[in-house]
């Protein structure tokens, strides 16, 4: 999933003596290096080039635990800091139980005050952490995924957020097929619990998609559909057929029979044989059609032939 959601920029635990925090700090350095962190916190938040990259907070350590904890207790503390990049590492955290998430979500539902872009920065971030994470209960995850259809450029990273979570429901996949931006439709296409209705509106040429939807945009949404594990195989055999060039990943298997008996003269034909000779999941007999046809083509240092029976010898050696 995707970018804008948040993580620590630089790791003070590579210099312990930087860091304010133990390596198993107990509640009382929580709150010490909390209340140091609200103090810092003003002058980082001061320069937008700075949000990210503020060597005193992040030498502090407490933003970095929070981003890597599992300690439930810890979370649940740090969850009532004042500190915007603490509650932003928190909301990025795939051990912040729902609850937590929903917590730091009713606590940022209104926009900061004050105009400094930092602060509206560090707000968008704790909503995309919140909207990324895979615990975020479905209603809040609902709520986020609502849009102007008017007002395609709005909050398009957050959307895009929801549109890859797995945990979105249904309905709200659905709404967003009908997003305006490529980029939340292309967050969309990797999404494993999208319905098969969608995949194959996307897996066409949808309608009503605004700048920058151009042939690179669509090739790239049709891309990660191909890659998607739950993508039907009707709808791969749909772009071999439209001969695009894709990389389908362990997708490559559930056409590989159509793979082998393309001709040799098709213009992806080595792309796609190459990808079904390396593929750890193409069936024993593929790979041994692939050498005994030995095709004369070339990828990187080895023939297809040769990366088939490299991958042969592995899945042999591993039996």
């Amino acid at each position: 999933m995707g970018s804008n959601v948040y993580s620590p920029a630089g790791s003070p635990q590579s210099n312990p003596n930087q860091t304010l925090l133990p390596q198993n700090p107990n509640m009382d350095n929580l709150k010490a290096c909390l209340e140091k962190q609200e103090i810092i916190r003003p002058s980082c938040l001061c320069d937008p080039g700075s949000v990210c990259d503020c060597a005193e907070r992040l030498a502090n350590g407490c933003e970095l635990f929070a981003y890597n904890t599992s300690n439930a207790s810890a979370i649940a503390f740090l969850s009532d800091s004042k500190d915007l990049f603490v509650l932003a590492a928190l909301a990025a955290n795939p051990n912040t139980s729902p609850q937590i998430l929903a917590k730091i979500y009713d606590r940022n539902t209104n926009e900061p005050e004050g105009k400094e872009y930092s602060m509206f920065q560090m707000h968008d971030n704790i909503m995309a952490g919140i909207a990324d994470n895979r615990n975020t209960p479905p209603q809040i995850l609902s709520m986020l995924g609502i849009f102007n259809a008017s007002q395609i450029y709005e909050k398009t990273h957050i959307l895009g957020h929801v549109a890859g979570n797995p945990s979105t429901p249904i309905e709200t996949l659905r709404s967003l097929s009908r997003h305006g931006h490529w980029s939340v439709l292309n967050e969309l296409a990797t999404n494993p619990n999208l319905p098969v209705d969608v995949m194959e509106y996307l897996s066409g040429n949808p309608d009503g998609i605004e700048y920058p939807f151009n042939q690179d945009a669509r090739d790239n949404m049709h891309a990660e559909l191909a890659r998607n594990p739950s993508t039907p195989r009707e709808i791969l055999l749909k772009f071999l057929q439209n001969n695009e060039s894709l990389d389908f990943w362990g997708n490559i298997v559930k056409i590989e029979g159509e793979i082998l008996t393309m001709p040799s003269t098709d213009r992806n034909y080595g792309y796609y044989i190459y990808q079904l000779a390396v593929c750890p999941s193409t069936s024993i007999q593929a790979l041994q059609e692939i050498i005994e046809r030995d095709p004369k083509i070339s990828h990187n240092e080895y023939t297809i032939a040769e990366w088939a029976r490299i991958n042969l010898d592995n899945r042999t050696a591993v039996s």
